[in-house]
């Protein structure tokens, strides 16, 4: 592959996921609203430069939040539901290899989320997700 440009990883990651039409909109990076079921890419949480001679690999982990539900009741429940059963799609969709690297799900689970945290004058919302880890090697 070639150098890492974590724009380009976090564009594909959100535009294959968008792809399978589990989702209404697709964000590259943490947005201040959105409107549900959304998916945001959050920032690396691990970054390797150098993984292999002469750089030639670069390889990071990404969280892919799949936002499902303003709340923790029933109705939250069965959105995330929704997005867990489909799952299986949006890991067909970022699995392998892609222009900017080749990407592998390594797990996924169940969290909360908060958007907003009063910048410019937005209200924090808790979002129920479905968070999938996510490793790019350029």
């Amino acid at each position: 592959m070639g150098a890492l440009n974590l724009a380009q990883i976090m564009d594909g990651l959100a535009a294959a996921v968008l792809s399978t039409g589990l989702v209404r909109e697709a964000h590259a990076w943490p947005p201040g609203a959105v409107a549900l079921p959304a998916c945001l890419v959050d920032f690396p949480t691990r970054i390797e430069l150098a993984s292999t001679f002469g750089r030639g690999s670069d390889t990071l982990e990404l969280p892919v939040l799949l936002l499902a539900a303003q709340t923790l009741s029933e109705a939250g429940r069965d959105a995330i539901s929704a997005l867990v059963d489909g799952g299986p799609d949006v890991y067909a969709a970022i699995e392998g290899p892609h222009p900017w690297g080749t990407a592998h799900v390594l797990g996924a689970s169940v969290t909360t989320v908060v958007l907003g945290n009063g910048i410019a004058g937005t209200t924090p919302i808790t979002y129920l997700a479905l968070k999938l880890d996510v490793e790019v090697a350029t």
